[in-house]
């Protein structure tokens, strides 16, 4: 018989799932969320700019949208966004970084 294993996410450390190493290979420690909060915050970051200049240049009325509205429509684009392209990017950019573990 088969035993099933179910491991329940409580943070953002699900998103750093594409780190685990090829099966037969030993488990990573997943990084310190001190390294995980920094690079989702180097993959946000831009990637809002980005997004905020070009609403506020090509779409009319934009500033005239109440804020609760704005961000709203931001995190609708951006969230899909960055969870299934951008994150999983910089994840495999910074892999040898947040690998890396203290001495």
């Amino acid at each position: 018989m088969l035993d099933a294993h179910v491991e329940k996410r409580t943070g953002i450390e699900g998103w750093f799932d594409g780190m685990q190493p090829e099966p037969g290979e030993p488990a990573l420690v997943p990084p310190p969320r001190g390294k995980q909060a920094i690079s989702i915050w180097f993959g946000f970051f831009p990637v809002n700019l980005v997004f905020t200049l070009l609403v506020t240049w090509f779409v009319p009325g934009w500033g005239d949208l109440a804020t609760a509205l704005k961000v709203l429509l931001t995190t609708l684009v951006l969230t899909p966004l960055m969870a299934y392209f951008v994150l999983p990017w910089v994840t495999r950019m910074l892999r040898p970084w947040l690998q890396k573990q203290p001495r």
